[in-house]
């Protein structure tokens, strides 16, 4: 998101997420700490690439991981065959809670009895449970 002399920022940066499609909150924080970062570079002389790069790194250390999984998850719904989709929510192999969950990129790890529970429900689509796993 940085170049010699230039940062990008919020949506110009493909910050909004891709499930929900919002972004303020990203967008406000990759602005504070590209203010962070530039205001360390111009002190230091010299805006290159390589002085404004540590905004990338704080952006991925915080926001940037989530965005990445959300990324994945959205990736998989736009590749998963409808079918697959009705089916796992149908026979709650996905639940609206757990898509509301990815969506604002929580965990929700499962215990044993609802993953075991999970699994006898989609024996009829084992393809589509390796891929929801």
């Amino acid at each position: 998101m940085v170049g010699n002399g230039v940062v990008i920022t919020g949506d110009a940066a493909s910050l909004v997420n891709p499930i929900h499609g919002g972004g303020i909150g990203p967008s406000m924080l990759s602005g504070f700490f590209a203010g962070q970062t530039i205001v360390e570079a111009l002190e230091k002389g010299d805006p290159n690439q390589a002085a404004l790069w540590n905004y990338n790194r704080k952006y991925m250390d915080t926001y940037g991981k989530k965005q990445a999984s959300l990324d994945i998850s959205e990736c998989y719904c736009l590749t998963a065959v409808d079918a697959d989709l009705n089916y796992g929510m149908h026979f709650k192999l996905v639940t609206e809670n757990d898509v509301l969950r990815a969506a604002m990129g929580d965990e929700f790890p499962l215990n044993i009895t609802e993953t075991a529970k999970r699994v006898f429900r989609g024996m009829k689509r084992m393809g589509f449970l390796k891929k929801l796993n």
